[in-house]
């Protein structure tokens, strides 16, 4: 899908302007949104994956929001497009990272599932829909 061409303009070349323009912890913030596929995530969830305290994660992420390369719906849930999701997965795979990152994301599941078995409502918000 960045391979495709909109007004003689490729979408990877344009999201590769803005990975540019990034620096070191940012980049790694962007790639480690990847194993989140664009679906929806909170920051505990996203911390989880980058090894980060919670403070310096939002940090980051808000910071992504602000440039655009990422979406945020006002209650510390976020959601990756589709195509940026796809641009992060080719950088974190490049970067060696992918496994230990997905793997972290799947015990960070695993976890906040055991500890809110009961809560449906918890449960539902974190599936990431």
């Amino acid at each position: 899908r960045l391979d495709l061409t909109l007004d003689n303009v490729e979408v990877r070349a344009t999201f590769a302007l803005s990975w540019n323009l990034l620096d070191e912890r940012h980049r790694r913030t962007f790639r480690l949104l990847a194993p989140f596929g664009g679906r929806r995530f909170g920051v505990e969830a996203y911390c989880a994956v980058a090894e980060e305290e919670q403070w310096d994660g939002l940090d980051r992420l808000d910071l992504l929001v602000s440039l655009s390369l990422l979406g945020a719906d006002g209650t510390r849930a976020y959601r990756q497009h589709a195509l940026l999701a796809d641009f992060a997965s080719e950088k974190l795979v490049a970067a060696g990272d992918a496994t230990e990152a997905k793997t972290r994301l799947v015990n960070y599941t695993l976890s906040f599932a055991e500890q809110h078995q009961q809560d449906y409502e918890a449960l539902q918000l974190e599936r990431g829909d």
